[in-house]
Order: C-alpha cells, then structure tokens, then sequence
C-alpha cells in the first residue's frame, strides 16, 4: 500500500504509462513471426492472446465500505488482509462519500484499487505475485 501526492508528479507519470502500456498491450493481440536465414521455407507463425484489462470509476456512495466495493471480485478474507495492511497508511474504514475510486480488473480478477484520500492523495493497492500491497 502507499500514497501517491499529487504534487510528486513522476508517481502519477509512471502509473498511468503503465496503466497505458497494459491497455495496449491487454487490448490486443500480438502475431510474432519467426524467421529463419536457411533456404528452407521454415517461417512460424505464433499468435498470442494477451488479457482484457478494464478499470471501473466510481463515486464513493452513502453506506459504501471497501467490502461492499470489493466483495464482488475479492472473498471478504482477502479484503480484510488489505484493510489489515493498509491501516498503517490509511485505514480502509475512513472511506468517505463523493469521494473517487478506481478497481482495475484483468479477465474480471482484481489486480488493482485506488482511492483518492485527498486532493493531492491517493491510496493504491496493487497484485503483485497473489499478494496485495
């Protein structure tokens, strides 16, 4: 878990060219051709099918908490390790109304959430390896 400011710009820079360089790439697919410099005709072609990512915006609601955001994609275990391990940087239970919130799905698995806290912070949860930081 961490905060990004947006006062620290290269934070917001690096995530969305990620964000940008994963929909590319999650949005397409890619045909690789292999060549060969023998005279024998040996050109194989291999197609790969890279995963659909989508990003969900929304609106901090009245009533709304992280498990009822998240329960959809995520066993209210795994949501209770990511509220027990952002505590330290902000607390899951200090959502508040109006505010905004991306969940980043790839083939309908969350593998992202972000929470704007502020103005000039945000919290991101990211998957890394199965794991939530």
């Amino acid at each position: 878990m961490r905060i990004c400011s947006n006062r620290k710009r290269t934070c917001t820079k690096k995530i969305l060219f990620i964000l940008f360089t994963a929909g590319i790439f999650f949005n397409c697919s890619l045909n690789i051709v292999v060549a060969s410099n023998s005279d024998k005709n040996t050109n194989t072609a291999i197609s790969i099918t890279l995963p659909e990512m989508k990003i969900v915006k929304g609106l901090i609601k009245r009533g709304d908490t992280a498990s009822s955001l998240l329960n959809k994609y995520l066993p209210l275990k795994t949501i209770y390790e990511i509220s027990k391990r952002s505590s330290d940087v902000f607390p899951l239970t200090q959502i508040r109304e109006g505010r905004p919130y991306k969940i980043i799905l790839q083939e309908n698995h969350l593998v992202g959430f972000e929470y704007e806290i502020n103005k000039k912070d945000r919290l991101v949860v990211q998957k890394e390896k199965d794991i939530f930081s």
